[in-house]
């Protein structure tokens, strides 16, 4: 036996030691991205229903029809209409509005609906797997040249009263928002092109389906197209917990513009307390210029990019402080060009205090529209 031999055995020995450690902690961070995520669908989801239950309520008392009272909404209308079907925070242009629906009712025994996860082409072939409900296989509807990417649910489970009364089943939520994001993930790997749909998207009937196909087709088929061959990723700065945002570690202290001289109590506490102001906003001003950076920076090598709302501390997994939330719709060609900038920025920023998440790649929930460029 050679004596190199031994030596790599404990050098192979290592190195899958190493991997082993790496994948473990891979798959944590990947389950707490996973997790952000879902809260944040869940959330939106959630708020979407409750604007449109408040909407309701005020047609009420405006006079313009009577609330809700009962289950789905009649068989030629959709229980969602399609301006929040294929909504983003900021469209292009306005869905077509919905048909009224016809007065609610209750869901009949026995009675099913459409889940919708997305749409895709026409010849799309379904990944074999079973929908939000775990029983019915996943489907593509067909109409006006296009496909829904659907399946079967029970409309006592999934009808407009039930959801209302599984609002408060933040279990069951979780799993039917789990179960939309790996549907939508199953179809991302077979590099298929799908125009992701929100949370419980549910159409009553296959006709009504169809005639939503039909009145869209337009918009559409343009996002298919906008949306072919690239992907949504994120990237989120953070202040470092018990870091001043933005502050490096050889940054000279603002002065106060005051001489110290023979000062009282009194003035001494209020000429520390204008540096510490003049500190914290010089801080909060070199925060700003490096998140505007990082934005253009990013922003040069997406297709689109929007800057989105700062997300509530609760539905977040980091323990800093959250000073950008970044989402960029990036050509699959131009991914690593994209990820090596997010690299180097990493790399600039550690020394500031920021740390930098690159998360995806997502379904382009932001970029179903085409965006406009939002503010930073």
């Amino acid at each position: 036996m050679s004596r190199e031999e031994p030596a790599l055995e404990r050098l192979a020995a290592a190195l899958d030691e190493l991997a082993e450690r790496d994948a473990a902690t891979l798959v944590a961070e990947a389950h707490i991205e996973a997790r952000a995520r879902v809260r944040g669908l869940l959330a939106e989801a959630i708020a979407e229903r409750l604007l449109a239950r408040a909407e309701s309520e005020l047609g009420a008392l405006r006079g313009d029809r009577p609330p809700s009272a009962g289950g789905p909404p009649g068989a030629n209308a959709p229980l969602r209409t399609p301006s929040a079907l294929c909504g983003s925070p900021t469209p292009r242009a306005p869905a077509s509005t919905a048909t009224p629906a016809e007065p609610a009712r209750k869901a009949e025994p026995g009675a099913s609906g459409w889940y919708v996860y997305g749409i895709v082409e026409e010849g799309f072939q379904a990944p074999a797997v079973v929908g939000v409900d775990e029983t019915q296989p996943l489907q593509v509807v067909c109409g006006a040249g296009l496909g829904a990417l659907a399946s079967r649910v029970p409309l006592n489970e999934f009808g407009e009263d039930a959801l209302r009364a599984q609002l408060e089943d933040v279990v069951w939520l979780e799993r039917i928002a789990r179960r939309h994001e790996r549907i939508l993930e199953s179809v991302r790997e077979l590099r298929a092109t799908v125009v992701p749909m929100r949370l419980f998207t549910i159409y009553e009937s296959e006709t009504s389906l169809v005639q939503m196909l039909t009145r869209e087709r337009a918009y559409l088929e343009d996002a298919l197209l906008r949306l072919s061959c690239r992907a949504e990723w994120g990237v989120k700065l953070y202040a470092q917990a018990g870091a001043a945002a933005g502050t490096d570690a050889d940054a000279g202290e603002p002065s106060d513009g005051e001489p110290e001289g023979e000062a009282g109590p009194g003035e001494s506490y209020m000429q520390r307390r204008r540096i510490a102001d003049r500190r914290l906003e010089e801080a909060g001003r070199r925060a700003d210029a490096r998140r505007d950076h990082a934005h253009e920076r990013l922003r040069a090598l997406a297709v689109e990019a929007r800057v989105n709302p700062l997300q509530p501390p609760e539905l977040d997994d980091h323990d800093g402080t959250m000073l950008m939330n970044g989402v960029y719709l990036v050509d699959d060609d131009e991914l690593g060009a994209f990820q090596d900038a997010v690299a180097e920025i990493t790399a600039e920023y550690a020394q500031a205090g920021i740390d930098v998440v690159l998360t995806g790649p997502w379904p382009p929930y932001n970029f179903v529209n085409s965006s406009e460029e939002a503010g930073v």
